[in-house]
């Protein structure tokens, strides 16, 4: 298997990591076979998280930010 540096999509990790557990829930595979699975599906996993945390960061972010200007807009129009 080549692994390729091109970062893969948040779709593209999860749609691997769902082949991973149906491929091991099979059992048509070996053992030694599993454990590299298992270990590849953890490396993906990771990577979601890390993706999905960034993403939660940003909404925060944004829903921080337009609660701002709302507030500001707000003020402004009380006057």
């Amino acid at each position: 298997m080549s692994v390729s540096k091109t970062p893969k999509s948040f779709e593209q990790n999860y749609r691997r990591l769902e082949e991973i557990v149906t491929t091991c829930e099979r059992g048509d595979i070996s053992l030694e076979e599993i454990v590299k699975k298992f270990e590849e599906g953890l490396k993906i996993a990771a990577d979601l998280e890390t993706t999905l945390h960034t993403a939660e960061q940003r909404v925060t972010e944004l829903k921080k930010k337009f609660s701002d200007t709302v507030n500001t807009n707000h003020d402004d129009t009380e006057d």
